[in-house]
């Protein structure tokens, strides 16, 4: 029995795969919705700083502290520490790597853009991947933010950013060269100097992969 062949567009997000490039979009968007709800969800939940002042009000360090208090004061014992001088260091660099990253993905849209002003056939589902993509590496430097604020880790949103990323390289690689000419006379149909670009932004793909590893295994 023949096998199914696999669905061409993947969301670098969740790895469901989708038929067209629009379904995709719209998947996308949805991720996007979904992390706006959680993060309105979470400011309404947030508990008011006054309250929060009235419940420690009188008390000391040590009597909050108590074991009869459990959860707060393991809490409290388990807050971790400083950053190491290397993980400062690391988490300036993933900011940094994906800021530029930002901007090249804009530089895409917008090149995309003015070859649609150009009546390039074609040209108008590039430009909405680069779009996509750059709102995506935007959301990446939003859950940094806090982290480099306190320069304290957060586990959880790194290893949801690790993971998006993979796969954000392997749909920013396909797309770089689904917008290339093919050119009969190479084998891989890449022109020389096209192939060494790409090489440079895997490399800068790979290495920003590996520093949020990093990351994310040092992480309390």
């Amino acid at each position: 029995m023949a096998r199914k062949p696999r669905l061409p567009f993947e969301c670098y997000r969740c790895g469901k795969r989708w038929k067209t490039s629009q379904a995709l979009f719209g998947h996308l968007s949805h991720h996007t919705y979904l992390r706006q709800r959680a993060q309105a969800e979470a400011e309404i939940g947030a508990v008011p700083q006054g309250a929060a002042v009235k419940n420690h009000s009188g008390s000391t360090l040590r009597e909050r502290l108590r074991p009869s208090q459990g959860g707060e004061a393991d809490c409290m014992r388990r807050r971790p520490g400083p950053l190491s001088y290397e993980s400062r260091i690391l988490l300036l660099d993933v900011e940094a790597a994906l800021d530029q990253l930002q901007q090249d993905a804009e530089h895409f849209a917008d090149w995309a853009r003015e070859l649609i002003r150009m009546n390039v056939a074609g040209q108008n589902a590039h430009a909405q991947v680069w779009e996509q993509i750059h709102q995506t590496l935007d959301d990446y430097l939003h859950d940094l933010m806090p982290m480099l604020a306190l320069f304290r880790l957060d586990r959880g949103a790194l290893f949801r950013i690790y993971n998006s990323m993979r796969r954000l390289k392997e749909h920013w690689l396909a797309q770089r060269i689904r917008e290339r000419r093919f050119v009969e006379t190479e084998p891989d149909g890449l022109d020389p100097e096209f192939r060494l670009e790409l090489r440079e932004e895997e490399a800068q793909l790979t290495r920003i992969v590996e520093y949020l590893k990093r990351l994310v295994a040092g992480a309390p």
